[in-house]
């Protein structure tokens, strides 16, 4: 069988710290997995964030701003699944950067309304086909069923570690 460059594996990044592989994979091969997944996928991102001029992060507040404009840091934090830090950093890179606007709320001038400006604006279509790049990527070996079960297996999966942070938290209170 003849393999093609596309079919190749690729090593990691010299700048990615070295996996220890069997270690952690022989620990926990499921969480292993899903970090090695996680990270190939985050790279591959990544450096097409970087030819747009992104930050990794940065994607997912235009996204939700797409999606709808003018809206809270609370808002965002939620919708991105972020810490407050991590969004108000992101969001004032993103406004040094000139992406977006910053403005007191109407209701709460306390609540930083956070817009989009025309140039952060004009990335959506750049922003939208490279997530749809990683999308065509990751789906291409997968029958829409796969696709399905995964789907339905990494929330389930998410919902199980999100409880058990949580009983974590409350234990150790």
């Amino acid at each position: 069988m003849v393999t093609t460059a596309e079919e190749m594996p690729v090593a990691p990044d010299d700048t990615e710290p070295p996996m220890h592989t069997t270690a952690l994979s022989a620990l926990a091969p499921l969480s292993f997995g899903t970090l090695t997944l996680w990270r190939a996928m985050h790279n591959f991102a990544n450096d097409m964030l970087l030819e747009l001029g992104l930050y990794p992060g940065q994607e997912l507040i235009l996204l939700q701003l797409y999606d709808a404009d003018g809206q809270t840091h609370t808002d965002l934090q939620r919708a991105v699944r972020l810490d407050h830090s991590t969004v108000s950093r992101t969001v004032r890179r993103m406004e040094q950067a000139g992406l977006l606007t910053r403005s007191p709320g109407e209701k709460d001038k306390r609540a930083m309304v956070v817009s989009l400006t025309e140039q952060g604006r004009a990335l959506q279509p750049r922003v939208v086909e490279l997530w749809s790049t990683v999308e065509t990527v990751m789906t291409e070996i997968l029958t829409n069923d796969q696709q399905s079960d995964f789907i339905e297996l990494a929330s389930r999966l998410e919902q199980k570690l999100l409880t058990a942070r949580l009983n974590a938290r409350r234990t150790s209170s």
